[in-house]
């Protein structure tokens, strides 16, 4: 993935193998979006977001690596982490997913769109860093995120038991 900023526009550049030939998409921040896909992210608040597949699979993708994120102290290392969840919903994903944010009614309005339309507008890449940033600091699966952490405490704690056997 590339990030171009020559015309002052923050765009980015996927590519996906496949077949004969390399696919190449060009997403543009700010691109207007009419018709939702399976993998999209939408930022927002309350039901509409929280139950588009998309979402849910986006919280899926969160929860499996959540443990990973909380065992460790290092930003560059849970930076790292956030931006390979953003990473694998913009690039790894068929259809790709993107980050989105609603058009609000003023800017409707303002664009000549009919009242309650919905257009959804393309995130910059930090902003989805920080959806997904946020997403892991979040405690809402706390409870599964602890068992996860337990699980693996016991399992290094086997793994010392039977190097210390071996001795």
């Amino acid at each position: 993935m590339s990030r171009d900023n020559s015309e002052g526009v923050d765009s980015t550049t996927t590519k996906k193998e496949g077949g004969d030939d390399d696919e190449e998409h060009k997403v543009k921040v700010g691109d207007e979006v009419h018709t939702l896909s399976m993998h999209d992210v939408l930022c927002g608040r309350g039901s509409g977001p929280n139950d588009h597949p998309g979402n849910v699979n986006f919280r899926k993708l969160i929860i499996s690596r959540k443990a990973e994120y909380l065992s460790t102290t290092a930003r560059a290392e849970k930076a790292r982490i956030a931006q390979e969840i953003v990473e694998h919903v913009q690039q790894d994903l068929d259809p790709r997913g993107r980050f989105l944010k609603k058009t609000g009614p003023a800017e409707l309005n303002e664009k000549k769109y009919e009242p309650g339309q919905d257009v959804w507008v393309i995130v910059d890449q930090d902003t989805a860093l920080e959806k997904a940033k946020q997403a892991l600091r979040q405690n809402r699966d706390k409870p599964l995120v602890e068992e996860q952490l337990r699980q693996k405490k016991a399992e290094a704690e086997k793994a010392d038991e039977e190097v210390q056997k071996q001795v």
